[in-house]
């Protein structure tokens, strides 16, 4: 590991090899170079073995318990003799992250500043090395700017896609209809029950004088019951049995009046159609109801559809400022996200 300063855009690198190397920012190759030149010199030449090994397991990418309890290690015994080494610290700070170079550190947006080993690393850093570190820093804070821009785009853009705007404005529009027919039939419908009530007045008064004719015939009748037979001549029961039949005659005859009535007069049938018309407003109000309530249903999942979105992309920024870029890299697709990388780098400085 090596710092270089990029003769194109004039900032500095981390070179990690000398082979195909180039500017992080620029994307120039940097030619020519030499391999770094051993960390330690006498009396501590026993520690770049030390280092070696370290980079080894660093580029490795390798991070189950024997490796980082090995890097521990390492980096212990390094620091006991050398505790003021900055590119030693950068090299525990590539570890604690879970990096091998400073472009995964970039991409997977870690978090840098508050980290103890990035810290140190830039306290005993020297000038080009405090640079290096700073631009970093720079770098993410731009790359988190942009992703934010993108990100209200893109959620725009997902949300238009559900058209769930016309949709709720077709669904206001439905729910007012409904709600105005709704109110029509409320209206109808008292109407038709303050007619019916008056066609009941008129058809109780109609049938009342075929009632009061037959209470008559039924009175007439129980007097006659009452007389005592044992009292009264042959020919006098033969008149009382006559009367009988003549009674039941008339109260037949009314009963059928009756019931023509029901059949045939206008008020009768004036109150059956009433009865009928409030039977199929009431299925009608019952039948905009269920409209209204299919309605409610349409919208919630709208609303659902909606909500999820925004707790997707609420969750990318959640992450994002955790130090993970790596859900907001499948949001807005590899491609976009290697793309804002990209413009973030070059307009660093």
């Amino acid at each position: 590991m090596k710092i270089v300063r990029c003769t194109s855009c004039h900032r500095v690198n981390h070179v990690f090899s000398a082979s195909n190397a180039k500017c992080l920012f620029c994307e120039e190759s940097f030619s020519n170079l030499t391999p770094p030149a051993p960390l330690f010199d006498i009396p501590y030449l026993f520690l770049n073995e030390k280092i070696g090994e370290i980079d080894g397991l660093i580029s490795s990418g390798k991070r189950d318990g024997v490796t980082l309890r090995t890097l521990s290690r390492l980096f212990d015994e390094v620091l006991e003799w050398q505790p003021q080494i900055s590119s030693v610290f950068w090299r525990r700070f590539l570890v604690s992250v879970g990096c091998k170079t400073d472009q995964e550190v970039i991409n997977k947006g870690v978090l840098i500043e508050g980290n103890a080993a990035y810290e140190a690393a830039f306290r005993h850093g020297n000038e080009d090395e405090k640079e290096a570190y700073g631009l970093l820093v720079k770098v993410r804070a731009r790359i988190i700017r942009l992703l934010e821009a993108e990100l209200i785009k893109s959620e725009k853009s997902k949300k238009i896609g559900t058209d769930a705007e016309k949709k709720l404005a077709d669904f206001k529009n439905q729910l007012a209809n409904e709600e105005r027919q709704v109110l029509e039939d409320i209206k109808k419908l008292k109407g038709i029950e303050r007619t019916i009530r008056e066609q009941e007045m008129d058809c109780s008064s109609i049938a009342g004088e075929y009632k009061h004719a037959l209470d008559k015939t039924l009175q007439e009748a129980k007097h006659i019951w009452r007389s005592p037979q044992n009292e009264i001549s042959y020919e006098d029961k033969t008149n009382w049995e006559s009367q009988l039949d003549a009674l039941q005659r008339v109260s037949n005859a009314e009963f059928e009046k009756l019931k023509q009535l029901e059949s045939s007069h206008h008020a009768f049938a004036d109150y059956s159609r009433l009865v009928d018309e409030q039977k199929a407003v009431c299925a009608e109000i019952n039948s905009r109801k269920g409209n209204l309530d299919r309605l409610k249903t349409s919208i919630e999942q709208i609303v659902s559809t909606i909500k999820d979105i925004t707790d997707e992309y609420n969750s990318v920024r959640e992450a994002i400022c955790a130090g993970d870029f790596s859900k907001a890299e499948r949001v807005l697709s590899n491609t976009r996200f290697e793309a804002l990388v990209k413009q973030a780098l070059r307009e660093v400085k």
